[in-house]
């Protein structure tokens, strides 16, 4: 969901109230846990405010969000700009083979963006404290129209892990806590700056789902164990239970917090972005593979990926897109390769237990260009790799 100019000066509000906030291991950073649960951060200049980060479910993932912008801050390929209802912003971009952001948003995540400024001088002027050689480098007006017409304002929720999910997977929380102070803002007399934001559309009605274990609504990291030996992933998902679906199937020993709960609850209640293409993912949390092949790691792989096919055969108008994804470990061009393996052999599968062929839309290998622990990091690692759908359409 995009929001408008009132969600961004509100937002850089809370932020900059949050100054004082220097972290310790972190110069030139403030973090800071909101009283809704979440974690955030800001990168600053004293008292000035350089970009400001999502909405964070816990410590450690803010902490990798940190590190995403400390490595990629100094490569001004990184940047571009934005300018919409009469406000410039800096994006800072991580994720992709490539350098520069070229507008395709399935190989780039934001990891950064700064607070509304009134010209693109003003933008300048936030990095020049930090880098003015960086800062003379970026395209402060080149990539303007780029990415006006690929990015709206995403709210902090909008910046991806990224990632997401990934990078593209959906591992981000949102910053829904300000949207009260609105209606206040406008009453106090700033309604000039008053903009109409896209909407988002709601998929068609669908008989109801009976469910013995409430679906997953949240967005926060499940805790995990990985098996020091195998680096097999096991996920805390929540209580099972069986879902009756409307065509009078059955998927069996569904987790709360699991994919196919997850698929469903967004089939019936959620909308696609269709301008930020990172959004939406979602994690196959049993879809694993044994280390440095594209065969599954337990058989749970085809228990859930049943159940993923039994959704969409009751649900015949979506259609998913796969991902596959690994860690830095390795050579890029082989985890490339790897990936993309591991995506076809899902859509192999899916399709052999009865989804259609069009129901896929594509399967696609993103080797470590998602990936945002870096090697050593043992749980970042082992979330890095990972199998994920999105829904294309609906």
């Amino acid at each position: 969901m995009a929001t408008n100019v009132h969600d961004d000066y509100l937002i850089c509000r809370e932020y900059q109230e949050q100054i004082e906030k220097k972290s310790s291991e972190y110069p030139g950073f403030i973090t800071f846990k909101h009283d809704n649960g979440n974690h955030y951060f800001a990168w600053v200049d004293g008292d000035k405010i350089i970009m400001r980060s999502e909405a964070y479910p816990d410590a450690d993932k803010m902490e990798r969000g940190i590190k995403a912008v400390i490595k990629n801050r100094d490569i001004y390929e990184r940047y571009s700009t934005e300018e919409s209802h009469g406000a410039h912003f800096l994006i800072l971009w991580g994720g992709g083979e490539h350098q520069e952001h070229t507008g395709n948003m399935e190989s780039h995540n934001e990891i950064g963006r700064s607070c509304p400024q009134k010209s693109a001088d003003d933008l300048k002027a936030l990095l020049a404290g930090y880098n003015s050689d960086l800062a003379n480098q970026i395209k402060f007006s080149g990539l303007a129209a780029l990415a006006a017409t690929t990015v709206t304002h995403p709210a902090a929720t909008a910046m991806a892990e990224t990632s997401s999910t990934s990078n593209t997977d959906s591992d981000t929380g949102g910053m829904g806590w300000l949207k009260w102070l609105i209606p206040l803002v406008l009453i106090g007399g700033l309604a000039w700056w008053m903009m109409g934001t896209k909407g988002c559309s709601k998929p068609e009605a669908v008989a109801p789902i009976v469910d013995t274990v409430a679906v997953n609504t949240t967005m926060d990291l499940p805790k995990i164990t990985v098996d020091s030996v195998t680096g097999y992933v096991t996920y805390d998902l929540g209580a099972t239970g069986d879902v009756d679906l409307p065509n009078g199937t059955k998927i069996l020993g569904a987790a709360a917090n699991g994919f196919e709960r997850t698929l469903l609850n967004f089939i019936t209640t959620g909308s696609i972005d269709t301008v930020d293409k990172t959004k939406n993912w979602f994690t196959l949390h049993d879809v694993q593979f044994k280390t440095g092949t594209d065969e599954y790691a337990t058989e749970k792989a085809m228990v859930q990926l049943t159940n993923v096919a039994s959704v969409l055969k009751a649900f015949p108008n979506v259609v998913l897109k796969l991902g596959g994804y690994t860690d830095v470990r390795g050579d890029d061009t082989s985890n490339m390769k790897l990936s993309q393996k591991r995506a076809d052999i899902v859509m192999k599968d899916l399709i052999k237990l009865g989804a259609k062929p069009s129901q896929i839309k594509e399967a696609v290998g993103y080797g470590e260009g998602f990936a945002t622990a870096t090697e050593g990091d043992v749980e970042g690692m082992a979330r890095d790799r990972k199998t994920a759908a999105k829904v294309a359409s609906m």
